[in-house]
């Protein structure tokens, strides 16, 4: 969550990058262990999903690897947290960064769906509204889970929080969606040629690519 740039409370794309990875690198092995343990399962129901093609197994993965990922984000939020305050590696044991999500799954799901629904119907009118949703309340889980705000608190924080730095903002989710889409592009050619081979390669590419 570091503004830093040339005029105050503007971020400085390269900058957030580069604070990015030297996070990344000092927190790289609790950030993969952490990636690890949540985003095994979500391969394995994704893998079972296309495999079997039942309906409710769908369902029930959808809601399951919603859970895994709000899991994921937050423990992610804690680990950059502590690594921006200590300036070191996270004191935090693996469990504890992710049993602290736990307390908060319920509001942290609700606030999903909201912020899932209202860009659903932004792109669905037109795509700007949906991309304006999605940057808006693009920090409202570091709002949650660093300030202990409510649902619509930590909505109205993350309006407040990125006011000033919007375009900015869909510059760098630009940059990172293309580095994504190429990695997982490689990852659905693998599993193409054999499913299992493409869950590996996801697993891979998760564990490496969205932390970051």
């Amino acid at each position: 969550m570091t503004t830093a740039g040339a005029e105050p409370g503007h971020i400085d794309i390269g900058k957030v990058l580069r604070d990015g990875l030297d996070i990344y690198k000092r927190s790289a092995v609790t950030i993969w262990v952490v990636t690890l343990i949540l985003i095994i399962p979500v391969a394995i129901i994704q893998y079972f999903e296309q495999d079997t093609g039942s309906l409710i197994l769908s369902l029930i993965g959808a809601v399951a690897i919603l859970i895994l990922e709000l899991y994921l984000t937050g423990s992610l939020v804690k680990v950059v947290k502590e690594a921006e305050e200590d300036g070191s590696a996270p004191v935090s044991t693996v469990g504890t960064l992710i049993g602290s999500v736990t307390p908060k799954l319920f509001p942290l799901l609700i606030m999903g769906i909201i912020v899932a629904i209202c860009s659903y119907i932004g792109f669905f009118f037109l795509i700007i509204p949906g991309i304006f949703v999605a940057v808006v309340w693009s920090v409202c889980v570091p709002a949650m889970m660093v300030e202990d705000r409510g649902i619509f608190d930590s909505l109205g924080r993350s309006y407040n929080i990125t006011n000033g730095n919007r375009w900015r903002m869909i510059g760098l989710a630009i940059v990172l969606v293309v580095i994504y889409l190429i990695i997982f592009f490689v990852a659905a050619l693998l599993a193409a040629i054999a499913p299992i081979i493409g869950v590996i390669a996801f697993i891979i590419a998760g564990v490496l690519l969205y932390p970051y």
